[in-house]
């Protein structure tokens, strides 16, 4: 049994945490509150045959954009013949749950935490495919870019979902939004500038100072995926719960 509940410019601007609206907070309206956070996510998927402007999509990516939650997993399920079910954790023995077990339950609880409230429906969906791969995260860049090749996934979107769901990048989201730790925070928003930045290299370049508002857009993805994780795990230990 495999199952991935826990993450084992000329003035130089400074990022207090304690001033910027994130995703979900409390005692604001949602809606304006995840507009405004993810607000820059069109400069974002500036990167990405699928969410960006080209639209160049497979069956992985047009089941979160347009299927149900059950399309998805099926999609992952059938993905080079299986290949991938030991990345999504096996439960031979039928104890505790499966990695794919957390992602349906992560899923969920995005649809119904963040689904209505989020109006864009490319940013949308590349957070769900970012939830969807989330175990591929424990086999690194390698195994993210490798499951990306299957389905059919651009470079570029693979990239993206990379740095989203690193697992360093991860446990500075889980230190600086689940304990507060505001160093966390400044380190996460540096390694998506530089990673933003090194993208931006290969990509010939993007007009100066938008990387950091790409980056905190960025911080902000991976706290609703974390959360959505999180969430998930719950789920998926109560629906495994009911059933044995």
């Amino acid at each position: 049994m495999n199952n991935h509940e826990t993450i084992g410019s000329s003035q130089q601007q400074t990022w207090d945490m304690s001033n910027v609206s994130f995703a979900g907070e409390e005692n604001n309206s949602k809606k304006e509150e995840l507009r405004q956070v993810l607000r820059n996510a069109p400069e974002l998927f500036s990167y990405s045959e699928i969410f960006g402007e080209n639209g160049k999509t497979s069956e992985f990516t047009n089941n979160t954009l347009d299927g149900q939650n059950e399309d998805i997993l099926n999609s992952i399920r059938n993905l080079d013949g299986g290949r991938y079910k030991i990345n999504y954790g096996t439960d031979d023995l039928e104890k505790g749950y499966t990695g794919l077990g957390q992602v349906s339950g992560a899923l969920d609880y995005f649809d119904e935490e963040y689904g209505k409230s989020i109006e864009d429906g490319k940013t949308k969906a590349f957070i769900k495919t970012c939830i969807a791969m989330w175990p591929m995260g424990n086999a690194g860049s390698f195994g993210i870019h490798e499951f990306s090749k299957s389905a059919k996934i651009d470079e570029g979107t693979a990239s993206l979902v990379n740095m989203i769901i690193d697992r360093n990048s991860m446990r500075l989201v889980d230190a600086r939004f689940d304990k507060n730790d505001e160093n966390a925070g400044e380190q996460l928003l540096g390694i998506n500038k530089k990673y933003l930045t090194k993208l931006a290299e290969l990509d010939n370049g993007f007009v100066g100072g938008y990387e950091e508002r790409m980056a905190r857009c960025a911080c902000n993805i991976q706290k609703i995926v974390m959360r959505c994780e999180k969430e998930g795990a719950k789920i998926a230990k109560e629906r495994k719960a009911n059933i044995g």
